[in-house]
């Protein structure tokens, strides 16, 4: 009886191994199957729907400047330049000019230079004549010493076109001292600008042409209301 009872000892051991060996293998095997597949919802590997890292910026991103001489925060003006305007000869002198080179051959104390090989007043008949980026005025609209106009000159300015403004307008300019002398330039309006047309500077104060008047003032770099009446 003795060897009976170690006998049945020994098979329960037995039986019990083997259920432990099946348990640890079934373990590993489910450790391996989760190695090659994810679990199910697991976000880990794909980025979440509108993650902002993986897709383009939003719409109306602040990090963009505005562009350069955008008008769509000013009023419409009255005043500008849509497209370039080519200058007539204003004829003087009256005799065409004399044959030249440059304008070392128009003997004329500097009055004179030297444009579509003549010796003549005008210092351009189109923006293309004007160096620096410059505009041609034409005869009458820039007027000098007295209120005289004898011929087109170049004005200084930073756009020959609305196109030049980047959806903006390109106007002339009269003087910070006044309108008396007429077109001083060309520049573009911007949303620094503290007036786009005459009109907006009404309450500006009192000028002795007209009223107060919208300009250009290059030392600021926008356009502002001005009331000075300088002429001469």
């Amino acid at each position: 009886m003795k060897i009976s009872g170690l006998v049945w000892v020994a098979l329960a051991l037995t039986a019990a191994a083997g259920c432990s060996t099946s348990s640890a293998s079934s373990d590993v095997a489910d450790a391996r199957s989760g190695d090659t597949a994810p679990a199910t919802g697991d976000d880990s590997s794909v980025p979440a729907s509108g993650d902002a890292s993986s897709g383009p910026p939003a719409t109306g991103d602040a990090s963009s400047p505005p562009t350069t001489g955008d008008g769509s925060c000013a009023t419409s003006a009255s005043k500008h330049r849509p497209e370039p305007v080519a200058c007539a000869a204003s004829g003087s002198p009256a005799d065409g000019g004399a044959p030249c080179t440059t304008a070392a051959d128009c003997d004329d104390a500097g009055q004179m230079t030297c444009l579509q090989g003549r010796c003549t007043l005008d210092q351009c008949t189109t923006d293309a004549d004007c160096p620096g980026g410059g505009v041609c005025s034409c005869v009458g609209a820039t007027r000098g010493y007295g209120g005289a106009s004898p011929a087109n000159v170049c004005v200084p300015a930073n756009c020959r076109t609305d196109a030049d403004c980047g959806g903006g307008y390109c106007s002339p300019t009269v003087s910070t001292a006044g309108p008396f002398y007429g077109i001083q330039g060309y520049y573009c309006h911007t949303c620094s600008d503290a007036c786009t047309n005459d009109s907006d500077c009404a309450d500006a104060g009192v000028s002795c042409f007209g009223g107060p008047f919208c300009a250009y003032d290059p030392t600021v770099g926008r356009w502002a209301c001005g009331t000075s009446c300088a002429a001469g």
